[in-house]
Formats: C-alpha cells, structure tokens, sequence
C-alpha cells in the first residue's frame, strides 16, 4: 500500500516532469494511492495540494479547452524564484555561527501545526548555510515566531496588499480591522503590526497574538504607498505605560523595603526618596494607566500610589470590584453562573480529553507523513550538493535519528514519474555508511523559499545579531543585509528588540563562563520579592521570550538555576574557578531539552511540582490567559467564560499573577489561593481607604 509520503513525492513528479498541464483524473491515474471514491479522491488531492504549497511548490491551475475537466495542474516557480543572496565564505561562516545559537520556539498564537524550528532548517539549507545543530556556546537565543501569521503579513507588506483581520481590544470585544501593513516589530518577545487604515494619516500598532482569525489579503498589489514606522520602535521599546496618547503624568508610588528591589526592575527606574514611615518613593510617568496598574499587581499590598488622586481611586475601585468577585468564589456563592459552569466542566473534563487525544492523534498522522515528504524534498538536492557524506552528517543536518534518515532514503527509492519502471525511481546508495544520489531529477533543486521559511530565517538572524560578541560582526551584518534583500524583506519591515539588561552585568557574566570563574550576584527574587547574596557557576546565556537569562549552579540552592539577568542586582567576579561536571556540560551544549513545550521550566514560576489553580476566566481574560501562563486545561463554557488548570511554584507566586485580575476571576480551587488573595486585598483596601500623605 502507498504512503502518503510516497504519494505526495510521486505527485511532486508527475506535476514537475509534466511537459503540460495535467487534470484532475490524469494525475488520480498517474499517481497511486488515492481513495477509489470521486469525493473522497477530491478531499484527499485538496490536502496534497495544500501540502506541496507548504513545500515551497507554486502549483498552476491552467485551462483545459480540449478536455472535459476546465482545469490542468502542474508545478511552476514561483514569482519570486529561490532567492540567491550572493554571500561570500566569510558570510556563510559568520551566518551559520550565528544560527547555531538561534532555536525557533512554537508560538501559542500560531495557527499552524508546523514546528518553526524546521522552517529555520529548511530556509538555511536553501541558501546554503550549514549551522551546528549541536555547537557549543556561551550564548543562545530561544524566540517565538508565530510563523505562519508573520508569513501573510510579511507577503501581503511585499506586494503592498491590504488585509482584513478580526481583531481583539484590550477589553475583550473584537472587531474587523482593514488596514495597510508596513512593518512587523518583536518588542520583548510581543510581536505587533504597525499599519495605517485606507485613507487616514496615522500609524496603529495591532499586537499579533490578538488577532482572533485568519488574516486574508483583500486588495489587489500595489494598493497603497509603504510608510516610515520607525517613530513605533521608541515607543514600543519603553514601558507599556508609556504608550497612549496625550502627555506625560506622574505617580509617586509607595513600595515597603523588601520589595524596592523589584520595584525597580518593574519601574525601570531608581528611587526618589522616602516616606515619613520609611517606604521607599518611586516616581514614574505614565501615559495610560491601565498597564501600570496591572504592573502594580506583582507588589500586590506591598505598594501603594500616592498621587495622583484619578489614578489612586482607580485603584480603589478595582480593589473593591476584586473583594467582591473572591466572595464569588467561596463555596457559599453557589449561584454564581460562571462558578457552576466551571464546576459542571471540571466533571465532564475525563472524557473532553480522551476525544481531544484521539482527534490530535489523527492530525499527527497527517502532518507526521507531509512533514516526511519535505524532509525528503530539501534533504535530496542537499545531498546532490554534497555527495559522500555520511549518514550520521545527514542525521545532525536534518535534526533526525540516523535510522530516520535511512527509512526516508528507503523510501524516497520507491518513487519517481509515471509509469514507476526502475529506470524513472529515484535512485539512492547507502554504501559503506555512505549516501549517494544517483538519480533524482524531479528533486534536483529545491522547491522555492517558503514566506514561512523566509520570515523565521530573517527573524532568527535579526535576533543572533543581537547577542553580545556577534553584534559587531562585519561579516554577520552584511551577510544579514543581502539575504533580506534576496527575500525583500528588511529593517523596516521585520525589527526584533530583546529586553534591556545591564550591558555591565552581561559583559561580566559572560566573561565568568569564558574563564569558568565563580560569580557572586544579589539577586531579587519574583516569587518570594526577597533579595539573596549567591555565589553561582554560570554556565550559559541565553534569550528566551525576549528576556535574558543565566543558567547556572547555585551554591545556595545546590542545584541547578536558571535566573533572570535583569533581576540581578549587582554582580562580582570572584577569584575561584569550578570546572564543569559531565552532565552540566552536556545541558549546556544543548539546552533545548529545558524548553519541552516552549515553557521554562527551570526559572521561578514554572516548575513542575507546585500548587495546582483552577480558575474561572472571562473572554476578555482567558484569551490572554492561556497565551501567557503554563495551562494544562483550558474549556471553553456556556457562557463565553473558560475553565482553566495551571500550576504554580508557590502560593507567593500564584497570588501574584492573579492580584492584578481579581476583580474579573473566580478561583475554583484551592481554598487557600482565594484566602491568600482575599487577605491581600483587603489590606491593600486599607491603605487606600486612608488619606493618602
């Protein structure tokens, strides 16, 4: 029986080979293994369609006047062709050097199944770039590129199309958007649209992971002028309460000493005095205050806002909105709507998730098979380019087991053109643990750039060229610089910004792993908003999520850590040197087994073992929600609310991230994060129900 794999590589040739367009019922005869029924043969060639467009295949629908199907089918190049950069040796180098510090992580606001990591492969194998899949470094970047959304605005900016897109406000309510795009930005990990609206003068910003549907082009190439969104990066690089119209007010904020630490990480700022009562003062402009009131929310009762008195009775109101959902929450509000539906759910949940298991089996398989045949369809013309290689070569760069490689290969021997006779089959050696092509016309080149392939690649050099020690490299930039002119894309339409840390503390941190010196930081913990003196062996650098991180042995803890550069304080060079044991050294060089499923599971706040949260969100709530935090459940209920599972390192941590939304939630279970809530709360309603100083 034909696989799909083998099918869709047999439709690859009979569509490449064809000197004429092909119907629909020569290819059902020219290719095997499609269903015998008329339907089931039409919804099985629609998803190989669809599957060899994913590929980088343009496949033309042409007239057939002499036939009695209206339409012929084969592979053309694209428009745009497979783009030739041009980059010289030094460039490939520098460029492969870079990517091999660069993993691409799934985006949860992606809609495509596919991993973008295997985009990143795939676009450097077709410009001719080699990285280690496995090379050490001190440095490493971990970014989320909702790949396949990126894609269509990044095509629809090249041909100056406009598009149309449901789009969700910060309150919850969504509404169609048709707007021209000009430039995508990564801002600390968020990825936004700045784009105008036909006819008006101003640039908006649309972040991409509030766009709730499908983003279409609806007008025709070259329908509107591109535009300068360079006046978006500055404000977007600033704290979100800087961004809104109007000007500059200012608070002075209140914070107790135990947490004027993380205060002035969240501010981004240094004090301005004391009160009477010894807190410590902070002053900080704001534009709209929405944000910084949530940011308020990691200090829960430990801040107050002093003036002014608009943005201090804000604050009181939520507080009180938010004592009175808590009320919600507790066992003797069993007429409260959202809390019965979320408990009726938690019921149902056992068999929601054996049918989700089973659809997301199906769907593997399918995407497991169109994945096998573009893994052959940039792996054979790679190896035409370099005969010989071994099959562990082959194994390291494509990111697969060798027995993988060898099963492909076997495979890709059992197809070619019609009528299948051994003269028109691929032709493979495995020899002396050797591969060689001997034969392989209709994958003699690669199929053309995907836009997926070409936004991951470009995103994931922008972001190693922002790694300390590769920022100057002359080689990098340029070669950088021709591969977006190759793909049309550039500065102006794709910019990527990490988080500002301390260049010192980086500079240092990065000279301790050099010479394998001990570190001694002060450190500020989220979780416990406890400062603590450690003495740490830094083993890697790295950027994920648009933040800086260290991992590390930590002496105090006697175990492995990973922290959050900007929450380092200050930072030492100590004269000790530690040497690396086996199996630190190992993670280190591959540091991708910490990130099982785009989560940190080392850093605080997403740990394994910890507190287990059931929450009743709203839309307005839930949408971001589930984006931003480790759920392990989330349903959808009658009402539009949503039950969700998560777990927490710490009651201290859990109360943290649900303080600034306690006005909008109900918690489910335990009892003690709604008590723990409650009693902050109600302390915080006592320092804004005096008189403020």
């Amino acid at each position: 029986m034909t696989s799909k794999a083998e099918r869709l590589l047999n439709l690859v040739a009979v569509l490449r080979e064809t000197g004429r367009p092909l119907t629909a019922g020569e290819i059902r005869r020219k290719v095997p293994g499609y269903p015998d029924s008329e339907k089931a043969f039409r919804r099985a060639f629609e998803r190989d369609k669809a599957a060899l467009r994913e590929m980088g295949y343009k496949i033309s629908k042409e007239p057939m006047p002499a036939s009695q199907e209206a339409l012929g089918y084969r592979i053309k190049d694209s428009k745009r062709g497979l783009p030739d950069p041009g980059l010289t040796e030094e460039e490939r180098a520098a460029m492969a050097v870079a990517l091999s510090a660069v993993s691409v992580i799934s985006s949860g606001d992606s809609d495509s199944q596919a991993d973008p990591d295997r985009e990143l492969l795939y676009g450097a194998v077709k410009i001719g770039l080699d990285p280690e899949p496995d090379g050490e470094s001190d440095l490493a970047a971990f970014v989320r590129v909702p790949h396949d959304r990126l894609a269509v605005l990044v095509e629809a900016m090249l041909d100056r199309r406009m598009v149309e897109f449901e789009y969700e406000k910060s309150d919850g309510k969504s509404s169609s958007r048709t707007v021209e795009p000009h430039g995508l930005r990564c801002i600390r990990n968020n990825w936004y649209l700045a784009a105008s609206e036909p006819g008006e003068d101003g640039i908006k910003v649309f972040r991409i992971d509030r766009i709730r549907s499908g983003i279409r082009p609806v007008s025709d190439p070259n329908s509107f002028d591109p535009r300068d969104v360079s006046v978006v990066d500055e404000v977007l690089a600033g704290p979100p309460w800087s961004i809104g119209g109007g000007s500059f007010r200012t608070a002075e904020i209140a914070v107790v000493k135990e947490v004027s630490g993380l205060a002035r990480r969240i501010f981004g700022r240094q004090p301005s005095g004391h009160t009477e009562d010894g807190r410590i003062l902070f002053e900080v402009e704001f534009k709209n205050p929405d944000p910084l009131i949530d940011a308020l929310g990691a200090l829960r009762d430990k801040a107050e806002v002093i003036k002014p008195a608009e943005l201090r009775s804000r604050i009181r109101e939520k507080l009180t909105r938010a004592a009175k959902s808590l009320e919600a929450s507790s066992a003797a509000a069993a007429g409260d709507e959202a809390m019965r539906l979320a408990l009726a759910a938690r019921s149902d949940i056992s068999g929601e998730d054996r049918a989700d298991r089973q659809r997301a089996d199906r769907k593997k398989k399918r995407h497991e098979a169109g994945e096998r045949a573009r893994r052959l369809v940039n792996m054979v013309p790679w190896l035409m380019r370099n005969p010989g290689v071994s099959i562990d070569e082959v194994a390291s760069r494509f990111a697969v087991p060798r027995d993988v490689v060898i099963k492909d290969l076997t495979m890709a021997t059992l197809t070619g053109v019609y009528p299948y006779t051994p003269d028109s089959l691929v032709d493979i050696s495995l020899s002396d643990d050797r591969v060689i092509v001997r034969s392989a016309d209709y994958l003699r080149s690669f199929s053309d750039m995907t836009a997926e392939e070409a936004v991951v690649l470009y995103s994931a050099l922008r972001v190693a060229a922002r790694l300390p020690g590769l920022e100057d490299s002359p080689e990098l930039i340029s070669g950088i610089a021709k591969v977006g002119r190759a793909l049309g894309i550039g500065d102006s339409e794709v910019e990527i910004v990490a988080e500002r840390a301390d260049p010192s503390i980086l500079e240092l941190l990065r000279r301790a792993i050099s010479e394998r010196k001990v570190v001694s930081i002060r450190y500020v913990s989220y979780s416990s908003e406890k400062e603590s003196q450690r003495d740490v062996e830094p083993y890697r650098l790295f950027v994920y999520d648009g933040r800086w991180y260290l991992d590390c042995y930590c002496r105090l803890s006697q175990d492995e850590r990973i922290f959050r550069v900007s929450r380092i304080l200050d930072a030492a060079l100590c004269e000790e040197s530690f040497s690396m044991a086996g199996d630190a050294r190992e993670a280190s060089a591959a540091p991708d087994s910490k990130f099982a499923g785009g989560r940190l599971p080392g850093a605080e706040g997403w740990r394994i073992e910890g507190i287990d949260l059931e929450l009743a969100l709203p839309p307005e709530v839930a949408s971001w929600f589930v984006r931003s935090y480790p759920t392990t459940r989330a349903v959808e209920l009658q009402n539009g609310w949503s039950y969700v599972r998560l777990k927490a390192s710490s009651l201290t941590w859990a109360t943290k991230v649900l303080f600034g939304i306690a006005d909008r939630i109900r918690v489910i279970a335990p009892p003690i994060v709604t008590e723990e809530l409650a009693g902050a709360i109600r302390r915080a309603l006592d320092l804004y129900s005096r008189d403020a100083e």
